[in-house]
Formats: C-alpha cells, structure tokens, sequence
C-alpha cells in the first residue's frame, strides 16, 4: 500500500493519531507489566529485542541481499527474525505446562 497525492498528508497524521492514542493507554501498562518481578518473562522479551536488532544490525551492516529486495528475501528476513523468537515462546510455554508451580 503506497499513498498518493493526498495520501502522502494523510497518511502520516493518521498513523500519529493512532500512534498517540496507543501510546497513552497501552504503552504505559505494558511499561510497568514489565517492571514487575516477572523475570522470565523480561528475560524473554529481552533477548527477543536484541535478536530483532542483531539481525537488523547485519542486515545494514553488510547488506546481503545487495539494494533490492526480492519478496523471497523479505519473507526470509521475518522468517530469520521470528523463528527464533516463536520457538523460545513455545519452548516457554512447553516448560511451563510441565512444571506448572516453577518460576
């Protein structure tokens, strides 16, 4: 989805809206969901962001796939981004079925 014409005003205000909106109620409750003593769960959420970073950080640092990207490489980059991430949730997850009263 690309704006145009009037698309292009539009479309920035629109998502700044939503974005104050969001950041106003949700933003703050998460904020201090992950401030309270649940140490698995920022450990998770942590490692899970600097995995996000890491691969972007390669990603503009040496640049493989050169300046254009095919879908193909677009969909290889969420899938090297994600997978990692969904397997720890369901290791996680897994592990807190097994020992319901650990952690």
């Amino acid at each position: 989805m690309i704006p145009r014409g009037i698309g292009w005003i539009i479309a920035p205000i629109m998502f700044g809206v939503v974005g104050a909106r969001y950041a106003e109620t949700a933003l703050p409750n998460w904020i201090v969901w992950l401030k309270e003593p649940h140490g698995p769960v920022k450990y998770y959420v942590g490692g899970a962001l600097l995995w996000v970073v890491a691969v972007c950080c390669y990603l503009f640092i040496f640049d493989p796939f050169g300046s254009y990207w095919t879908s193909a490489e677009w969909a290889f980059v969420w899938k090297l981004m994600l997978t990692p991430i969904a397997f720890a949730a369901l290791c996680g997850l897994v592990l807190r079925w097994l020992r319901p009263n650990a952690g």
